[in-house]
């Protein structure tokens, strides 16, 4: 549903915020305090001036922890304190005004989505009585910066833009909400409908504590190579096993990135890392499971396997080259992106890509390879692999001149891009 909005937007790169503290400031949603959240999602759209209203005598020492982790992520952020009876002495400062409480968390694509809007325009928030979110012009702001019921142009929420997080029941439901922003644009439908309800489940209780990202993508990891020990076995009943285990590998893969982004701890290097662990799970697995069906069913697997391989592994050096000398690394998602550009000319070959190209998402086969798996037609795997491999190799050397003519912006997934721009620490 969301589409992720890269920082530097240039609508928005020239607005000042507001930002209005409220009781909430300082709750907890998914680890980080709700000023944060707030500051960070307006840097993440773009806007790197703000100033905070509060009547606290020390408000850098009350609100220390949000401010660490703005620090963290945005240290070119320019922040300045008024209280809200003091003029604005940087009223004057740019053409635009956002303005902004901390009642709640709101989806960058709130403020993408105002900003294309007309000039003054205001939004009502559930959880305030305040007069919500308004995006004003610099005159507009400096004539009615104590008026909330100045003549605006009004704006309603969509679904599931912002949620406030005034009670324990609406943190909760925030924190929902939140992790369902972290879906990718490129997941699958095993991903959407299975995978990511059960890995959303798991990061939000791990968003709580001090876990990393780098540390999630070692458990990943670690599934993987049990996963291949058991592939390994020379039973039917380990072969099983490691098919499982590659679907529950695949589950576990999402929940680096969630923390990555529900905590703004995305980067070039973790989701390059991530690209890593990834492809050496599906090695490992093909690998694996021709050696594991080998033992079990018969020696031609073998070849079969032995085919995979090689295949894949021209597959990989051939794209990993082509996004070296092209848009860059960080992710093998570029190459549906790449085909998807070149066809969107035309909405009947759209759609008959976007199909197609289900079939060959990792999170659809793992969960096919699973079910063959523990319903003993783990012999079928290897001629399926063997299909899927001949057709991503030919989709990659026919993308080839269009991916190496192709700008990042272009074709790298926008949690890629987030992370290249932000650059925060995993």
């Amino acid at each position: 549903m969301w589409q992720s909005v890269v920082m530097g937007d240039a609508s928005l790169r020239s607005t000042r915020a507001v930002i209005q503290i409220t009781p909430d400031a300082l709750t907890l949603v998914a680890g980080l305090p709700v000023l944060a959240r707030t500051v960070l999602t307006l840097w993440s759209a773009g806007i790197t001036r703000f100033t905070l209203v509060d009547d606290i005598p020390n408000p850098a020492a009350t609100y220390a922890a949000a401010l660490s982790e703005i620090g963290r992520v945005a240290p070119g952020a320019r922040l300045s304190w008024i209280s809200s009876t003091a003029p604005d002495p940087n009223a004057h400062m740019g053409p635009r005004v956002l303005i902004v409480p901390t009642s709640g968390i709101l989806h960058v694509g709130l403020i993408a989505r105002l900003a294309a809007g007309p000039e003054n325009i205001s939004v009502s928030l559930p959880g305030t009585t305040k007069a919500g979110l308004r995006l004003l012009s610099a005159d507009h702001y400096q004539q009615h910066a104590r008026d909330e019921h100045a003549a605006t142009a009004r704006s309603t929420l969509l679904d599931g833009e912002y949620f406030p997080t005034g009670t324990e029941a609406e943190v909760e439901a925030a924190e929902r909400g939140l992790f369902r922003w972290c879906t990718k644009e490129t997941d699958g439908i095993v991903s959407r409908n299975l995978n990511r309800p059960i890995s959303n489940w798991i990061s939000r209780r791990l968003s709580h504590g001090q876990i990393r990202p780098i540390q999630l993508t070692t458990v990943t990891g670690l599934s993987a190579l049990a996963m291949f020990a058991a592939l390994l076995g020379s039973t039917e009943q380990l072969v099983a096993l490691g098919c499982l285990l590659y679907h529950i590998t695949s589950v576990l893969d999402g929940l680096d990135g969630e923390i990555a982004r529900a905590k703004y701890m995305s980067s070039a290097r973790g989701a390059t890392l991530d690209t890593a662990v990834d492809m050496a799970t599906n090695l490992l697995f093909i690998l694996g499971i021709s050696v594991g069906t080998h033992q079990v069913y018969d020696p031609i697997y073998g070849w079969v396997g032995g085919y995979v391989v090689f295949t894949a592994l021209v597959a990989m050096m051939v794209m990993a080259l082509t996004l070296h000398f092209g848009p860059g690394g960080g992710s093998f998602d570029v190459l549906q992106m790449a085909i998807r550009r070149r066809l969107r000319g035309s909405q009947r070959l759209s759609r008959a890509f976007s199909f197609i190209n289900a079939f060959f998402k990792r999170d659809l086969f793992a969960f096919v390879f699973a079910i063959l798996g523990v319903t003993g037609f783990a012999a079928v795997i290897p001629w399926l692999l063997a299909f899927g491999a001949t057709v991503w190799l030919i989709a990659i050397l026919a993308n080839v001149p269009t991916l190496l003519s192709c700008r990042r912006e272009d074709v790298l997934p926008p949690h890629i891009l987030s992370a290249r721009t932000t650059g925060p620490a995993e």
